[in-house]
């Protein structure tokens, strides 16, 4: 009967790592690609506390099986501290995974190897062969209702502290990428540590790329504050004012044809959101005001 798979989370990792050195290997089982690089990263940093060592990233895909086992089974002649990265591991025989194993046994100290498996298949004979002396740790991409969490989690090891709106806020302008999440924290924390004076905010709502329907949308609601804010990022992610422009006459000139009870004129060059929210837009304007425009 198969052993269960004893998965650990990074932060169950980054725990572990606050009591003891890090293990002379890891199998990273999942294909988020920033978890990848965050956990290699920080488990790096512990191994190698002056952050001096030679790194080493290898992918059965292009490099010779045997050159790799050379590499990581070899002694060093100066005892640097070494650090390989190993994807595509399935591709090691099953002759090449015993020397696999057999060098996990020694517990060398002196390197830090990470297997890397994109896919998560608990089934494959080379996670089987390996969760039973190392460390496997969950890397996929978290499930939308964990992401709160991983923001707190990204913020702490930062050494932020963020508000529950700021949260929010992350979370609107990026969506579920953590990626994407860590480089705002990483903006904010360069350029408001404090967190007080409500530039923080001003830095991720521009940071977003908004589409030009969304402040279209905006100015037919008369939502002003929402319209300025999407202006903004469109700006600062040089969208041409020329397109703007065009748009915005678009919608108008199918507003006034709207308020004039002509439906049958063409709608070409208007998105298709915006056609179904004339109506509303027509509340909201008079018909001087559309014809000022």
């Amino acid at each position: 009967m198969a052993s269960k798979l004893k998965l650990m989370s990074v932060r169950d990792v980054f725990t572990m790592l606050k009591n003891s050195p890090p293990a002379p290997a890891y199998l990273l089982l999942g294909g988020d690609a920033f978890l990848q690089s965050f956990t290699i990263e920080k488990i790096s940093e512990k191994f190698s506390s002056n952050n001096f060592c030679k790194k080493t990233v290898y992918s059965l895909d292009e490099d010779d099986a045997e050159t790799i086992l050379a590499e990581i089974t070899g002694i060093s002649l100066f005892s640097e501290p070494r650090i390989t990265i190993i994807r595509q591991i399935k591709k090691f025989r099953k002759n090449q995974m015993k020397d696999v194993l057999s060098w996990i046994k020694t517990n060398d100290p002196s390197q830090c190897v990470f297997f890397i498996l994109d896919e998560f298949d608990q089934r494959l004979s080379v996670v089987k062969d390996l969760q039973l002396f190392i460390p496997v740790v969950d890397v996929r991409t978290p499930f939308p209702n964990k992401v709160r969490d991983w923001v707190n989690f990204i913020a702490k090891t930062k050494g932020m502290t963020i508000s529950s709106q700021m949260v929010e806020l992350l979370i609107e302008s990026c969506g579920d990428s953590i990626g994407k999440i860590s480089n705002e924290l990483e903006k904010l924390a360069i350029i408001d540590e404090s967190n007080t004076n409500g530039s923080s905010e001003s830095v991720i709502s521009a940071g977003r790329e908004f589409p030009v329907w969304q402040l279209i949308d905006a100015v037919g609601k008369k939502d002003l504050t929402l319209a300025c804010k999407i202006y903004f990022s469109l700006y600062l992610n040089n969208v041409p004012l020329t397109r703007i422009v065009f748009n915005l006459s678009n919608m108008f000139q199918q507003l006034l044809w709207t308020k004039m009870g002509d439906t049958s004129s063409s709608s070409i060059g208007v998105n298709k959101i915006i056609q179904r929210n004339l109506q509303t837009y027509s509340g909201k304007y008079s018909n001087d005001e559309v014809c000022a425009v």
